[in-house]
Parts: structure tokens; C-alpha cells; sequence
């Protein structure tokens, strides 16, 4: 005889009760395994020289509680952002003379710069607000500003009043805008007694980075600086898209003038591209070793010149 057994439906309490259980005890089957292979990864840390993770935790765990301190007891308010990125730039100056921190706003302009190609007036500009040069054909050109004023006032806002860290970051937005938007300047200029006010209109700025001792009649770079000894020059800004080709279209100009010596400028040149730097320097050298790069987690990359690439002349 076939006997039928009633099962009794389970509560939705002892369901959870069930579940609650199983769970509890999975864990506890996982704690150990996890326990062990945390002992391991320390184990391993250890012996390769690597603080282990509990180690780092402190470590993170004293910044965090100084950081807490100094906002809660130090006489004056503090700017989180400027310490946090002073605490970083402590630990990369430890490190070697070489390792920096680049915050994302100087990303940013390096980005812009690399790109030459940006809205706003067209000059270049030193950290205490001179004038290097205006560009060529720009905005700033056409008003009427040159090399050597000093920037004092943008759109009515003193440059007395930037942070003394970001004088030439705030000077560099206040200025780059829609292209159309009017900009104005107050600017100092050697033997004028009052602040000089211009007014110039923004455009998309092609920005170049190799430049000449002085502008010709046509409104473009001399490369030639002495005629009578055919001494070129030549100043690289940095090293952006367009520089390698830049610099070989003005070799080229000259050749074609007779040139027997050059004069490379480098001063100010904050860097750039390395794709570009290379094809610059194989320009000037026909073999060898130019630069190679060696990184802990990434593979050597060499560079070396080619007599194809060296600049004849």
C-alpha cells in the first residue's frame, strides 16, 4: 500500500530563519579560506618587500586622521584641495627630483596645448603675467598688444587678487572663451604711465610652436638672424602635434637663404610630446641611440635615429 505524506508548507519566518542559517554558515566557511589567502597575499607582500594591506590601512588611517586635525584645529580655514595636492606633491618630491604631480586643470591645458588649436586671443604668456609674444596674425596681435606688457586687470578683475599658486592658471581661463566674446585687458607697458585698457574680440587661436627672431613685414617669422653670416634660429615653444613639421618647413625656408650655422632655442620649453621631440632630434642626428624608456610595470621602448629622418642642409 502506497502511503501519501503530507508536507506541512514552511512559514515565511522559518524561511527566512532557514535561509539566515545557510547564509551564516557559508560565511563561515568563507572567512577561513579568505583569512588564508589574505595571510598569503601578506605573506607574499612581505617577502617582496610590499607593505601588506593592513599596513596601508594605518598608513591611510594616519593621513586621514591628520588631515581631520588640521581641518578641525588650525587657526585659520583651509583650502582641502590645495592640501591635499600639497600632500601629493610632498610624497612624489621624496620619491626623486624628476616624479611631479600634474592636477587635472594643468592635464587639461597641456591637452589644449598639445592640440594647438584653442578659443581665445592668441598670446603667450610667462607665470608673472608678461607678455612672451602675441601669435602671429591673432586677436591680441591686431589689438595692439606686445611682448613685455605685464597683465594686470582681465575683464575687471585685478591679477593682485589670483592665488599666488594659480596666478597664471586663473590669468589663462579669464582669457580663453567662445570665439566672438570680448575680452578686456588691463596691461602695463614700459614708458607709459597709466594702465593701458584693451579690448579684444576671442577666436580659434592656431597656436604655433616654432617661432623666429622677429616678425617680417608680411606678418610672419624671420628664421635667418644674421644675413651676412647665415645664422639661422629658431624657437621651439614645446613639442606639440604639429612641431616636427612645423620646424621642417622652416629649415626648409633656410636652406633655400644659404643657412651655414642654427640656433635652436629651447628656453621656456616646458616639454610636450616625445613622438615629437624624437622626430626633432632625428632630424639632427643620422644614427644612434636618441632616447629609450624604462617603467617597473611597462615594456622598454627604444628610439633610435635613421639617416632617412636627418634634415640635409
Amino acid at each position: 500500500m502506497s502511503r501519501l505524506f503530507a508536507i506541512p508548507p514552511v512559514s515565511p519566518l522559518r524561511s527566512r530563519i532557514a535561509t539566515g542559517l545557510v547564509a551564516v554558515l557559508l560565511a563561515l566557511l568563507l572567512v577561513p579560506s579568505a583569512a588564508i589567502l589574505a595571510a598569503d597575499n601578506d605573506e607574499a607582500k612581505k617577502k617582496a618587500g610590499q607593505p601588506s594591506e593592513e599596513e596601508i590601512l594605518l598608513l591611510m588611517r594616519m593621513f586621514s586622521e591628520t588631515f581631520e586635525q588640521i581641518e578641525r584645529n588650525y587657526v585659520k580655514g583651509i583650502d582641502r584641495r590645495r592640501l591635499v595636492e600639497a600632500a601629493i606633491r610632498g610624497m612624489l618630491k621624496e620619491l626623486d627630483q624628476y616624479s611631479n604631480y600634474i592636477s587635472p586643470d594643468q592635464i587639461s591645458r597641456f591637452q589644449q596645448s598639445v592640440s594647438q588649436q584653442f578659443g581665445g586671443i592668441g598670446i603667450q604668456v610667462r607665470p608673472d603675467l608678461v607678455v612672451a609674444t602675441p601669435l602671429a596674425g591673432s586677436p591680441a596681435y591686431k589689438a595692439g598688444i606686445k611682448a613685455g606688457d605685464r597683465i594686470v586687470e582681465i575683464d575687471g578683475k585685478q591679477a593682485s587678487t589670483f592665488p599666488e599658486n594659480r596666478k597664471l592658471e586663473t590669468a589663462v581661463s579669464l582669457m580663453k572663451g567662445k570665439a566672438g566674446d570680448p575680452v578686456t585687458l588691463g596691461i602695463r607697458r614700459t614708458g607709459v604711465k597709466d594702465v593701458i585698457k584693451i579690448t579684444v574680440k576671442r577666436a580659434i587661436v592656431q597656436v604655433p610652436t616654432v617661432m623666429g627672431d622677429a616678425f617680417g613685414k608680411d606678418d610672419q617669422w624671420r628664421f635667418m638672424l644674421d644675413d651676412k653670416q647665415k645664422i639661422g634660429y629658431v624657437r621651439l615653444t614645446h613639442f606639440a602635434r604639429r612641431t616636427a613639421d612645423e620646424l621642417s618647413a622652416a629649415l626648409g625656408r633656410l636652406k633655400k637663404q644659404g643657412m651655414k650655422a642654427l640656433v635652436i632655442d629651447l628656453r621656456f620649453n616646458p616639454g610636450g610630446l616625445l613622438s615629437q621631440a624624437t622626430r626633432i632630434s632625428d632630424m639632427f642626428i643620422d644614427k644612434g641611440r636618441i632616447v629609450s624608456t624604462k617603467g617597473r610595470n611597462v615594456r622598454e621602448r627604444i628610439w633610435d635615429a635613421t639617416k632617412p629622418g636627418t634634415h640635409s642642409g
